[in-house]
């Protein structure tokens, strides 16, 4: 992914605007690049810039809506800064990573717990109320998506799973989408409600893609 098709991310002056709003006296630089390197992980087909940007893109959009709008958005830039497929404590670490970068900038611990707290729930996507809320339906926009986009999406998931075998993959997969399809809503705010419709299409054709045992090539 050429870093330079997703400015919105790697704009050193746009993230460190952020970064000093919320108290950041240091570290700007160092945690910018961090980010930059981790997000350009070869493992990385669909946790990457691109998704990070389309989610900032998304989250400029809903700013007025936000409580604390720059921390939902450090939220976002850190909320798949380490991911190892298959691993079930990425958001964990992710919010562990931006507390260290947090504390070292001098950052306040109740804005710092707010973040790590944004964080961790883009684990499970169950919110509740709040900015929380929005920065889920913000990560989960994908699924309601263009037909295009969201295949384009699933193509890049399987990627990220190549070294798993077709069969154990699906039925993985299988579950991961089922368990969106299962919700009463799948996003929880009103202004992204207009994307749950297409959003339960696009799952249904994914698991029939997965049922029949075709691939998203």
């Amino acid at each position: 992914m050429q870093t330079a098709q997703w400015p919105e991310l790697f704009d050193f002056d746009v993230f460190s605007d952020i970064w000093r709003r919320q108290g950041g006296i240091r570290g700007a630089a160092r945690a910018h690049a961090d980010l930059r390197d981790r997000y350009a992980e070869s493992h990385r087909h669909h946790h990457t810039a691109r998704h990070v940007a389309e989610c900032l893109a998304a989250l400029r959009d809903v700013r007025p809506l936000l409580q604390r709008a720059d921390e939902a958005a450090l939220a976002l830039y850190f909320h798949d800064a380490v991911y190892e497929p298959a691993r079930h404590d990425n958001e964990r670490r992710s919010a562990d990573l931006f507390r260290r970068h947090a504390v070292a900038a001098g950052f306040e611990a109740s804005s710092i717990a707010r973040v790590q707290a944004l964080i961790l729930a883009t684990a499970t996507h169950d919110t509740g109320a709040g900015d929380a809320t929005m920065v889920c339906d913000v990560d989960l926009a994908v699924l309601g998506s263009t037909p295009e986009r969201f295949a384009e999406f699933e193509r890049d998931v399987r990627l990220e799973y190549a070294r798993f075998p077709e069969a154990i993959y699906r039925a993985g997969r299988a579950r991961v989408l089922r368990g969106f399809l299962t919700r009463k809503k799948i996003y929880g705010s009103l202004h992204f409600s207009h994307l749950e419709a297409r959003a339960r299409l696009n799952l249904e054709a994914a698991l029939s893609t997965l049922r029949e045992g075709r691939s998203h090539a």
